[in-house]
């Protein structure tokens, strides 16, 4: 009888802990990829600026995203297919720059910094393939931004 008790009290606690896991991970903060009407219309830093079809700025040339103690600053930019994005590192802790999703960063292979920088450093990266690309500070990995990139 005492081993039966035993093992009912090990199968609830172990339901118990991965129902409170799993409870845990769905509501944790996850960033969703925005709409195009809903995504802030912020440029980035650029030399030159065109626009699309709907009004919205493309940035061409130098095109600087700051990341703060904050997050991604702008955080969505559009740039021209081939535009090189530097990401520049003002915050007081580390950058890692690396595409989305965490911690896979598969969504833009190659969009990966694979280290990070300290204050004052920098990572740039050539947008060669159109699409809305999310990603993040794989040090932070709730700060998320957006490149989107047009032809």
């Amino acid at each position: 009888m005492n081993k039966a008790l035993v093992a009912v009290v090990v199968i609830a606690v172990g339901v118990g802990a991965g129902w409170y896991y799993v409870k845990g991970t769905n509501t944790a903060r996850k960033p969703s990829v925005p709409s195009a009407q809903t995504m802030p219309t912020a440029q980035g830093t650029p030399d030159q600026a065109g626009t699309t079809a709907s009004g919205n700025m493309v940035a061409e040339g130098t095109v600087v995203v700051s990341y703060t103690d904050t997050g991604f600053r702008p955080e969505r930019v559009t740039v021209k297919k081939g535009t090189a994005v530097t990401f520049r590192n003002d915050s007081a802790t580390n950058m890692w720059v690396a595409s989305g999703v965490h911690p896979t960063h598969k969504l833009l292979p190659g969009f990966d910094e694979l280290q990070s920088v300290a204050k004052g450093g920098t990572y740039a990266y050539t947008f060669v393939k159109v699409g809305t690309w999310q990603y993040h500070n794989h040090i932070k990995p709730t700060d998320v931004a957006y490149i989107v990139v047009v032809e």
